[in-house]
C-alpha cells in the first residue's frame, strides 16, 4: 500500500506535506489512475497524526482533482493532465526595426 513521504523536522504544515506528496508521486508517475490511497485512520495511525489532518489533506486533494472517494470503498488516484507536458508556442512577426 501507498505511502506518503512526511518529514517530522519540516516547518510545513502535515497536511500540506501529505498534498504535496501525493501530487509528487501522481507526477512522477509512482501512483497511478485508480490507485487505492489509505484510509484516513490508516494513515492517521502510521504518522501520529489526527484524522482532521489527512481528511483536511484529501479534502484539498479531491477539490484539485487529483484523488477521488467512493463511500464505503476509499479513496482512489483520478485521471489528471497536470503531469502533462504544457507548451506555450508564440510567433511574433519581425518587423523591419527588429531584423
Amino acid at each position: 500500500m501507498y505511502k506518503p513521504q512526511l518529514k517530522p523536522l519540516d516547518k510545513t504544515p502535515k497536511y500540506k506535506q501529505i498534498v504535496q506528496s501525493v501530487i509528487m508521486d501522481i507526477e512522477r508517475s509512482v501512483l497511478k489512475n485508480g490507485d487505492q490511497l489509505p484510509s484516513i485512520s490508516e494513515l492517521s495511525i502510521e504518522h501520529y497524526l489526527a484524522r482532521d489532518t489527512v481528511e483536511k489533506a484529501y479534502r484539498e486533494l479531491r477539490e484539485r482533482g487529483f484523488i477521488t472517494s467512493v463511500q464505503g470503498k476509499g479513496y482512489y488516484v483520478q485521471a489528471n493532465d497536470s503531469g502533462k507536458l504544457k507548451i506555450l508556442l508564440v510567433f511574433n512577426k519581425l518587423s523591419s526595426y527588429k531584423k
